[in-house]
């Protein structure tokens, strides 16, 4: 008895040391207020704050209800300088499932900008953010880069969709939906007998920093779902392609994917 009470305190003694570390080890910091029972997730280097080409250290926290759990209640950034001295934490809003962060040069100011992003689990859409930390201010970029779409189902499988932002429109094959949608009563030998209205997600399938012009300054790829029943049955994807430019995102590319092509 007496060795598993010494086996279950010792157990916890790495826990317990993991506890104290953290907490001293951000504790010397008054200005910043740091919220107990974080979890660290992962660290990074990346210059982030100045053009001194001295990278900073990126830390990404989670509030969770227990270490054991998958969901995560709410994402930090706390980003320390060269030195270790703690100049900036960032409280994302964000809650969610595997949060990461990357560094990209997306503003062309000679630095990178922080890009979290967490999966919300349901049909793989994600939130997504973007900071910048140039000359230690934090900046929240605004992601107002969806697209607006609207469209209608068609006789023999098909659909209609229309990007309104750019006057673009598609018909796209909906014939891999075909069991669902007759199950469903929308179609009966392939003439359209329910004409369900479309749901468009404002939300992003994907979210991706790609430098496809290789000017150094990387651009955003995007994905949006249309759907129909419900949001796991696309209908087709509305991939986008944004740069930052003259202080807003500028569309650079717009194409309407069937919804078995990605």
């Amino acid at each position: 008895m007496r060795f598993l009470r010494l086996l279950v305190i010792f157990s916890f003694v790495p826990f317990l040391l993991v506890l104290f570390c953290f907490k001293t080890t951000f504790a010397f910091s008054p200005k910043i207020k740091i919220p107990p029972n974080l979890y660290i997730v992962s660290k990074y280097k990346a210059c982030v704050t100045n053009k001194d080409l001295k990278e900073d250290t990126i830390t990404l926290l989670t509030e969770k209800e227990s270490p054991y759990s998958f969901y995560n209640k709410n994402i930090y950034i706390l980003i320390e300088d060269s030195n270790g001295k703690i100049i900036n934490f960032i409280d994302t809003y964000l809650g969610g499932y595997e949060p990461k962060l990357e560094f990209f040069n997306i503003l062309n100011r000679g630095l990178q900008e922080i890009v979290v992003t967490v999966s919300q689990g349901n049909g793989s859409l994600l939130s997504c953010k973007v900071y910048s930390v140039f000359n230690n201010n934090v900046e929240n970029i605004p992601l107002n880069c969806t697209l607006a779409v609207s469209g209608k189902l068609l006789d023999n499988y098909k659909a209609y969709i229309k990007v309104n932002n750019v006057e673009k429109d598609s018909i796209v094959d909906i014939s891999h939906l075909k069991e669902t949608l007759d199950d469903f009563l929308i179609y009966k030998d392939g003439i359209l007998q329910n004409p369900l209205k479309l749901l468009p997600v404002d939300e992003f399938s994907q979210f991706k920093l790609l430098d496809f012009d290789k000017d150094g300054v990387f651009e955003v790829s995007t994905l949006q779902k249309v759907c129909v029943v419900a949001y796991s049955y696309v209908v087709a994807y509305i991939h986008g392609v944004w740069k930052w430019q003259d202080g807003g995102w500028q569309l650079l590319k717009c194409e309407i994917l069937n919804g078995n092509e990605v």
